[in-house]
């Protein structure tokens, strides 16, 4: 899931860790790249507060935490895929999954011996 701890976030300093943010600040979050989605996020904040202020004028109860969630899922499907959210590609539900691999109890990780069973136990908090 991790490629083996060589991502920006997992691989330990040094040499490759100094290429890895490098490359994600020169080419990834440089001063161009942010401002070239800048019109991109001010439709998507200008249709977030229309759908609000719809909500408000009708007297409906709003759960902000609902539409502000799903504004950056849209401004995050265009700008890392370059498309709409796709009912088809649920990347929610996936980092969600992500997370909850990650963070759950793998008792093969205190009794080595048991990684031969591949015994992952799932425990949700």
């Amino acid at each position: 899931m991790f490629y083996g701890g060589k991502g920006l976030g997992l691989a330990p300093y040094g040499s490759y860790w100094r290429n890895m943010k490098k490359l994600c600040t020169l080419h990834l979050l440089s001063g161009s790249k942010v401002e070239m989605f800048a019109s991109m996020r001010s439709e998507e904040l200008g249709m977030l507060i229309k759908s609000v202020d719809k909500a408000a004028v009708l007297g409906e109860v709003v759960n902000l935490s609902e539409i502000v969630g799903e504004v950056i899922a849209n401004i995050t499907y265009k700008m890392v895929l370059g498309c709409n959210k796709d009912s088809d590609l649920d990347l929610k539900g996936v980092i969600r999954e992500c997370m909850n691999l990650a963070g759950s109890f793998n008792l093969a990780d205190f009794l080595p011996w048991l990684s031969i069973f591949d015994i992952q136990v799932c425990i949700n908090i």
